[in-house]
């Protein structure tokens, strides 16, 4: 993937119903012909057999996929968008904003694979290449906010070497909370970037994917 510029050249595979964590590595090929994150997550809808009629949108066997494009990262505005099979029996693709994908894409990643059904609820995080299936029961029922701040209390990685790019008074208490000391860069608490969902919706027990540079 050297002579390739935009992919990391490998999606993490999580198995919620295994606890497995596999890498996809798609070929060069895949890349350049369904180019950026919708494209490519169709595909594997598709090589997947997700698609056919008889595949459950609500069960194990259904592909939910976060996928980003080869921009992502390298421009403002980064995006990502979320590729799976509908309720309704059809595809489905919504993109988001934020810098989550951005993070993803530093930390190794052109998407995140979810599959399978655990049998309590679990979040994934990912730290570099270092994918985990971590128990998220203390976090059933919470807000996104609230789910968000706990999650970056509990997520470890070195500190990032440089300065502060958010001040006390931008914070409510609860986030200043989490902000390392001074002069010691913004560090983990600050880096991790989280995909949650709200109260209203479920999917198979796994409510959030968080990544960090």
């Amino acid at each position: 993937m050297a002579e390739m510029y935009g992919v990391a050249g490998k999606i993490a595979r999580v198995n919620l119903t295994t606890g497995e964590v596999t890498v996809v590595e798609p070929p060069e090929e895949i890349y350049r012909k369904y180019l950026g994150g919708t494209a490519l997550g169709l595909y594997y809808l598709f090589k997947e057999g997700v698609v056919e009629p008889d595949v459950d949108p609500l069960g194990p066997d259904n592909l939910f996929q976060i996928m980003i494009g080869p921009v992502t990262g390298a421009a403002p505005n980064a995006r990502s968008v979320t590729v799976t099979k509908s309720a309704y029996n059809f595809n489905a693709v919504a993109t988001s904003g934020g810098r989550n994908a951005a993070e993803l894409k530093m930390a190794g990643w052109d998407g995140v694979q979810v599959t399978g059904k655990s049998d309590k609820p679990v979040y994934i995080e990912i730290i570099d290449d270092q994918v985990t299936i971590k128990d998220a029961s203390h976090l059933w029922g919470k807000g996104t906010e609230e789910t968000e701040v706990e999650i970056l209390k509990t997520m470890q990685a070195p500190l990032e070497k440089r300065e502060s790019i958010v001040i006390a008074a931008d914070m409510t208490p609860e986030w200043a909370a989490l902000r390392p000391p001074g002069k010691k860069g913004i560090g983990a608490k600050r880096l991790g970037a989280v995909w949650s969902i709200g109260q209203a919706a479920k999917l198979r027990n796994c409510l959030m994917v968080s990544s960090l540079l």
